[in-house]
């Protein structure tokens, strides 16, 4: 009898530490996997300053009246170049409002509207006396009054972005103001260029 219960106590006891030990072998690896997702996140969603804040800010409205004047191409030109050119900055400009305003949405902070640009106060941004010129003129006239009217537009959107180069934090948001200054800066010259033939 004494010896079945001593046998009966060892069964038990191996069951036990075999339990604690599974325990132990499991434990760890949840603890580790679950310590980037907690400490990394946040991480991502403050890694911002003013700066980056400004930039998407003030982009948008640059974009969405990029898009609008690349829209009053399509009736009054059959200039190759003038409809290259804003086929290229429409679809730029884009891509980069979707990710400016992800961004301003992870921040908390209200992306502009539609309607933000149509005060035509920011530097930069063409007058509605420059848009209804535009409107009103067409073929060689147009194209060239268009030109240079982008030309300064994106020459604007070269400043913002080297500002947010200079001063930002976010990496995602450097990086898109890195590629702004590229990509304009050679659109820029390529008008001159056209410009000047």
């Amino acid at each position: 009898m004494h010896q079945r219960l001593l046998a009966a106590a060892g069964v038990a006891l191996i069951g036990l530490l075999s339990a604690c030990a599974a325990a132990a072998e499991d434990g760890p690896p949840t603890a580790v996997s679950a310590a980037p997702a907690e400490i990394t996140a946040p991480a991502e969603a403050t890694a911002h300053n003013g700066a980056d804040i400004r930039f998407s800010r003030e982009m948008i409205p640059h974009h969405l009246q990029m898009i609008e004047l690349a829209e009053l191409v399509e009736s009054r030109t059959t200039d190759p170049f003038v409809v290259e050119t804003a086929e290229k900055v429409t679809a730029g400009a884009n891509e980069e409002l979707d990710q400016m305003t992800g961004w301003l949405k992870l921040w908390n902070v209200p992306p502009p509207t539609a309607e933000a640009h149509e005060g035509h106060s920011m530097p930069g941004m063409l007058t509605p006396g420059e848009i209804a010129m535009l409107e009103k003129s067409s073929g060689a006239t147009f194209d060239r009054l268009w030109l240079r009217l982008v030309s300064r537009h994106l020459g604007h959107g070269v400043e913002m972005a080297e500002r947010a180069l200079a001063t930002g934090r976010h990496t995602p948001t450097t990086m898109l103001a890195g590629k702004v200054v590229t990509a304009e800066r050679e659109e820029i010259e390529q008008i001159g260029e056209h410009l000047r033939k």
